[in-house]
């Protein structure tokens, strides 16, 4: 099977056959090896799926644009050290649930680009309180960030 080689990158945008089964193999087969995953569009996963998330320790990059994802979704990014750029594009986040994560997350000192646009619960730049003083690339605040 495929899964049994180490596979640094993973694309399965909006891929019709992306199920919490085939997470769940991909976190049992991949967690030391994934750097790269785009799962946008992906409207078949729960946080069931996404829950293996936090298996990818060595995660650089992640798309959930377009999924079904909420605040509580983020918290299976919290351990991920090496995550430098995150797109969370058309989701069902909000300000309060991204600035909670990114207070408590492994990511935040080492995140470069964010992505929320048209993330109807994301009002204004308070999100990104605590990744301020560094250079990060935005996409989706409408208020100036200071």
């Amino acid at each position: 099977m495929i899964l049994d080689s180490p596979i640094s990158s993973i694309v399965l945008d909006s891929y019709s056959r992306a199920t919490d089964s085939l997470m769940d193999a991909i976190g049992s087969s991949q967690a030391r090896s994934l750097t790269y995953l785009s799962l946008k569009g992906c409207n078949g996963l729960t946080d069931k799926g996404f829950s293996n998330i936090r298996r990818f320790e060595e995660l650089e990059f992640l798309d959930l644009s377009l999924c079904r994802i909420t605040d509580r979704t983020l918290q299976f990014t919290l351990n991920l050290p090496y995550l430098n750029t995150l797109h969370l594009s058309q989701t069902k986040i909000t300000t309060g649930g991204l600035a909670r994560i990114i207070a408590e997350s492994a990511w935040k000192s080492t995140l470069q680009a964010l992505d929320v646009s048209e993330c109807q619960g994301i009002k204004g730049p308070a999100v990104l309180v605590n990744l301020q003083g560094r250079p990060l690339s935005l996409n989706g605040l409408t208020d100036p960030v200071y």
